[in-house]
């Protein structure tokens, strides 16, 4: 139906839709594929905040089980879509995970360069909660990973103090026990 009426939009972010679902229960090869031709219909359809958002969502969902050079394919697309869709919460929460995803594998300068990029959308969206969740669990694992609370960010050097940021964000939402749980953690690091 799609390519008998490929100008309609209706129909295109229905067909944006399912390739979402089907990409979350597909293999490897299959989703990539699958996410490969949900971005071509993106291009198509370049201010559609609908498939736009599906594809936010399945490059999140595929980073997940991406390799490193996948991992960062998928954020630098998100990034783009963060950037154009700059009031859309739900694509910036979806660049959220996938930057998540990302930081695990990177060294400590990279992991640096990702905590200001997930600290630059939290100060965007300050009222979500999910960002907010992956910001303190991030600071809260570089943290962990350099053994100290004051940490400079990006190529300014910006210093930030982890213990500070983690006691405002348990204060903003007080019943998310992993960001209580990470304001504990660095409080305790902060101690010795």
């Amino acid at each position: 139906l799609y390519l008998k009426f490929s100008f309609n939009k209706e129909l295109a972010v229905k067909y944006a839709e399912a390739l979402k679902y089907l990409s979350f229960c597909e293999e490897s090869y299959e989703k990539n594929e699958t996410v490969s031709e949900l971005g071509k219909l993106y291009e198509q359809f370049k201010y559609s905040d609908e498939i736009a958002l599906q594809y936010a969502e399945s490059l999140s969902s595929m980073s997940i089980t991406q390799d490193f050079a996948g991992k960062q394919d998928s954020v630098n697309k998100l990034k783009s879509l963060s950037s154009l869709f700059t009031d859309t919460e739900n694509i910036a929460f979806f660049y959220a995970k996938a930057l998540q995803n990302l930081v695990r594998e990177q060294n400590i300068e990279e992991r640096l360069k990702t905590l200001s990029e997930l600290k630059q959308l939290y100060e965007r969206f300050e009222t979500c909660e999910e960002i907010a969740k992956i910001y303190a669990l991030t600071i809260c694992n570089v943290c962990k990973y350099q053994r100290k609370t004051n940490l400079r960010l990006g190529n300014r050097q910006e210093s930030i103090d982890a213990k500070s940021i983690l006691e405002n964000l348990r204060s903003k939402f007080p019943q998310n026990r992993s960001i209580r749980q990470c304001t504990e953690e660095v409080n305790e690091m902060s101690r010795y």
